[in-house]
């Protein structure tokens, strides 16, 4: 396989400017990756392909494990390994099997109505797709519901369809609802799906328990229907003991592990519930855990979707170039009956940057830092992100980890960003380029974090967490200053290709920006982690090197590097000053106010400087001048 390589200019963790040659593939293209940011928000649209048959190292020769109490195997996500199917079974919801069950039950002949329809979708090309997603009502799922799962894998892909294209995507839509008219779809039954209140317009005393547990016997599904436990009944006369169904709510907790803080919870990631046609979705609370108001008998299929109004992460799975629509999910288990009550699952890290292992585990880590990043915003009075954000996380942008804050979709009808997406994307004259604009277009990343590095140091927790705060401080700045701001921001990185240094024309606005991020990441990031940090400790005790120390030795800016304004405003706000070179005497401001001073005509450090005096009394004016002084602005 032969080779082409591009030149990419990126700002890595440590801090260092640095040409990355990254290579691509000229045969069987799948993806382009559109922009670089670095982790310092560096803009850079690159071209690169990814080989849709590469094969990912296998970490381990378990490829499937039970998950908790799961009642079939789960794919551990080392391998990207499919979805077992059994045999399609009988569908026991049909509406004429339904009709049939009522009148033997009742001897009425009633006309129950169709109440949902279950639908399968095969989208033609990424616009179909992306339009299917975007609707908020619909739960998609690519495994269909009238089959036995033998093993829940990593992705099933329906028989006869190329991996690399759109797959059948099923769902169960109420009757009210329109089928939608720009994709190609099949009606795969229609079904009656009973409630109390639907049963009674027959004026009969069937219940729901009984003219379902008749469908699932009329339909050989009845060992699947009953809750095979022993109840015992005691009345006063005697004890009897007798086998019935019973319904079990499902909850628990999720977790995953944290390489300095131990196994911590997953905070707002969406868990689906599903047993036949029954969906169900709720949201972990502040402390992992979720429960289903849904109540289930037998068995119940469910899964986590990263996804909540703040955000949805969103991850690149190589070959499945389409998938970039969709937020990262991890396959929870099947689980029956009892089973499915006080459910513990924890998403676990993995040494393999490529597996769907490590993409979880990093999804996870995302998720967790925007909510912790939205209660520290919150407890320091600044403004939290805007809801609803584009995450992607991708293992191929570059050999070290970076992160970016585009914004591009809350920039998505700047005509600046579309051209720019236009130029870049389709002027190649390459299908794959145009379908990748496409998604851009629907799906367009406002938060981008490339983790394939070759520094396992930059994976652990507190850094990753770090670098997402600074990301979201930039969020937090763009809420606060607006499209037109942002978009000459991401101009300038473009122009540049990169940052440029302290004498490029337009670099004091960078300056800013960035000298904010730097802050707040740094501050979050001692605020959540303190002494249990990873960085490179000295001798003398576990303190050295925390993150509040680590931006409190930042000290005149060089050359090219135009972010130690976030060093000034740290020693704003803090009481002890450790660089010699730097005579801070300022202490009295606080983020908030800090944060307050950076409006949309603030394009340089001096003119902050200016505005944070004015807004506060001229507030230790004299030492502001000495501490700004001696940074170099």
């Amino acid at each position: 396989m032969k080779f082409n390589f591009v030149n990419i200019v990126s700002y890595n963790k440590q801090k260092k400017l640095k040409k990355m040659r990254i290579s691509i593939t000229q045969n069987n293209a799948k993806l382009l990756h559109l922009f670089k940011l670095s982790s310092c928000t560096s803009l850079l649209f690159t071209v690169l392909f990814l080989s849709s048959c590469q094969k990912e190292e296998k970490e381990t020769n378990q490829e499937l494990k039970n998950s908790q109490n799961s009642s079939i195997p789960v794919s551990d996500g080392s391998t990207y390994k499919a979805t077992v199917l059994g045999p399609k079974l009988k569908n026991p919801f049909q509406i004429d099997t339904m009709r049939k069950a009522f009148k033997f039950l009742t001897g009425v002949q009633c006309n129950l109505p169709i109440t949902h329809r279950y639908v399968r979708f095969l989208p033609n090309n990424q616009s179909e797709y992306d339009s299917l997603k975007k609707d908020k009502e619909m739960e998609l799922y690519e495994i269909p519901f009238d089959h036995q799962i033998l093993e829940l894998g990593d992705y099933y892909q329906s028989p006869g369809i190329p991996i690399e294209q759109i797959t059948w995507q099923y769902t169960v839509l109420p009757i009210s609802k329109p089928l939608p008219n720009f994709v190609t779809y099949e009606v795969l039954d229609n079904l009656f799906i009973p409630t109390e209140q639907n049963l009674n317009q027959c004026n009969t005393s069937t219940s729901v328990d009984e003219i379902e547990r008749k469908t699932f016997e009329m339909t050989n599904n009845l060992d699947e229907y009953m809750n095979n436990e022993l109840d015992n009944k005691t009345n006063t006369n005697s004890t009897s003991t007798t086998k019935r169904a019973v319904r079990y709510n499902p909850f628990g907790q999720i977790n995953t592990t944290n390489t300095q803080l131990g196994t911590v919870s997953v905070r707002n990631v969406k868990v689906r519930s599903r047993r036949w046609f029954n969906i169900s979705k709720t949201w972990t609370n502040n402390t992992g855990n979720f429960f289903i108001n849904e109540r289930y008998r037998g068995r119940v299929h469910i899964d986590l979707e990263f996804t909540n109004n703040n955000a949805t992460i969103r991850g690149i799975r190589g070959a499945r170039i389409w998938q970039i629509a969709d937020a990262v999910d991890v396959e929870v288990g099947e689980f029956r009956n009892r089973n499915m009550e006080n459910i513990s699952f924890t998403i676990i890290n993995s040494n393999n940057v490529k597996s769907e292992t490590k993409r979880r585990w990093m999804s996870a880590a995302a998720c967790n830092a925007l909510e912790e990043y939205r209660d520290l915003a919150t407890f320091n009075n600044i403004a939290t992100p805007p809801s609803d954000l584009n995450i992607w996380l991708t293992t191929e942008i570059t050999v070290n980890d970076a992160g970016s804050a585009p914004m591009l979709k809350k920039l998505a009808n700047t005509s600046q960003i579309n051209q720019l997406m236009t130029l870049k994307l389709v002027a190649t004259g390459n299908v794959t380029f145009a379908a990748i604009k496409v998604i851009l277009e629907q799906f367009p990343p406002d938060i981008s974090y490339g983790y394939n590095t070759t520094n396992t140091n930059n994976l652990l927790s507190d850094q990753i967490a770090e670098l997402f705060y600074h990301e979201f401080a930039h969020a937090s700045h763009y809420s606060q200053v607006g499209n037109n701001y942002w978009a000459i921001y991401i101009g300038y990185i473009l122009a540049n290709n990169g940052y440029g240094n302290i004498n490029t024309n337009g670099s004091a606005r960078i300056e800013i920006s960035e000298g904010w991020a730097d802050y707040v990441g740094h501050s979050f990031a001692h605020a959540r982690y303190g002494v249990n940090h990873s960085n490179i400790r000295n001798p003398g005790g576990p303190i050295n090197n925390t993150f509040r120390i680590l931006i409190d030795q930042f000290g005149v800016r060089p050359i090219n590097f135009p972010f130690n304004s976030g060093g000034a405003m740290h020693d704003m706000t803090d009481v002890v000053e450790l660089n010699g070179a730097i005579r801070d005497e300022v202490q009295t401001y606080t983020m908030q106010e800090i944060f307050d001073a950076l409006q949309n005509n603030i394009v340089s450090v001096p003119q902050f400087r200016d505005e944070v005096l004015m807004r506060n009394n001229f507030k230790e004016q004299l030492p502001m001048g000495v501490l700004f002084g001696d940074y170099g602005f």
